[in-house]
């Protein structure tokens, strides 16, 4: 039975293929042969005619389409990149994670297309390069998306660490912090600032250095509501550094339009006026939640997603690899030169049922 479906196979695919059924069964009954000298021509009669029993079209497709899998994936881990990309607290402490989505996300094109072709054009070697790629590309994303995942969780929680400490060293007058009425919004405790860590102590001095060229400004110019505006152009804190060349202003710019907050481990005013419309006069100096916590949320959030793509991006890959080495590895049956195909072969032979059957079998 199995041997007559892939028959009736046959002839439906002589038909599409544009040889009739009396040509078809024709060729069935005298055989497919490839005399000598004459192997390109009888290669060609035999593609498109009904001679080839099973043709490297289906495992082409299969590569094709595992191929373009994977550059769909890689549009969505680039579209997933570009959104991620937009969060200034991501870029200023898991910017890693956000350039690994970004390579892995073009190597996945590159290498879909490469899939493509080298499917396409059926060479083994190609092929063979195209499923080395694609397991070693494979490997580098999971082992990309699990760290990621695990240091952006570990990050974070030293983050929330340091801000806890250095608020608890606030309220100790014994740290000898120095604060005031005047500069109580940015007091850090000298011994948590040491401690704690790298990014967070950054984020921590900027604002404390944006804050008193803030308040440097509004000494000579009380009206003024943001550091962006002309009057506090080369405003300078304490130290005569000018806010502008603060590193991490644009971190406090984006916390303040996202989250509506003030400060980063304390509560603080605005530096920026933002979001647009919510600060004047009569509030520009009342405080707002510290910044840290809706940072790391969303430096967790965007994180977390950003590994999840890496992870996707691993998984997808094993689709291409696969169908490359079934190609490679196990090709569709070859022509063979002064090979003839005999009729008889084809013909159906019962098999025996009964016991007895199986005895008269055995004895002819």
């Amino acid at each position: 039975p199995a041997l007559s479906s892939a028959l009736d196979a046959w002839r439906a695919h002589a038909h599409v293929a544009g040889v009739g059924g009396r040509e078809a069964a024709g060729a069935h009954g005298r055989g497919c042969r490839r005399g000598p000298g004459r192997g390109a021509e009888a290669r060609r009669r035999g593609r498109r005619g009904g001679c080839a029993v099973m043709e490297q079209r289906r495992q082409q497709y299969c590569a094709t389409v595992g191929s373009t899998m994977l550059m769909a994936c890689g549009l969505l881990a680039l579209a997933g990149w570009q959104s991620i990309a937009r969060s200034a607290s991501v870029r200023a402490f898991e910017g890693t994670v956000c350039w690994m989505l970004l390579a892995a996300s073009l190597c996945s094109l590159l290498l879909g297309g490469l899939g493509v072709a080298a499917a396409c054009r059926w060479n083994r070697c190609l092929l063979c390069t195209h499923a080395g790629l694609a397991l070693l590309l494979s490997l580098c994303c999971t082992i990309a998306g699990v760290t990621s995942m695990l240091q952006a969780d570990s990050d974070t929680t030293r983050i929330e660490r340091f801000c806890e400490e250095v608020r608890a060293a606030a309220h100790r007058p014994e740290d000898g912090t120095g604060r005031s009425d005047e500069d109580g919004a940015i007091a850090v405790g000298v011994a948590a600032t040491l401690r704690g860590e790298p990014e967070a102590v950054a984020s921590q001095r900027a604002y404390d250095s944006l804050l008193q060229g803030l308040l440097a400004c509004r000494q000579k110019t009380p009206m003024a509501l943001a550091l962006s505006e002309e009057d506090c152009r080369g405003s300078s804190d304490r130290a005569g550094q000018p806010w502008e060349a603060v590193a991490l202003q644009e971190l406090f710019v984006w916390a303040e339009d996202q989250h509506s907050c003030g400060g980063f481990c304390r509560d603080g005013p605005p530096l920026f006026a933002l979001p647009e419309g919510t600060v004047d006069d009569f509030n520009k100096g009342d405080f707002r939640g510290a910044c840290f916590e809706p940072l790391v949320e969303e430096v967790r959030a965007l994180a977390s997603t950003a590994c999840w793509l890496l992870l996707t991006l691993g998984t997808f890959l094993l689709a291409p690899l696969c169908c490359s080495c079934w190609l490679a590895c196990a090709p569709p049956p070859a022509w063979r030169d002064d090979y003839v195909h005999r009729p008889e072969e084809l013909r159906w032979t019962r098999l025996p049922q009964d016991p007895e059957e199986v005895d008269e079998a055995e004895e002819d």
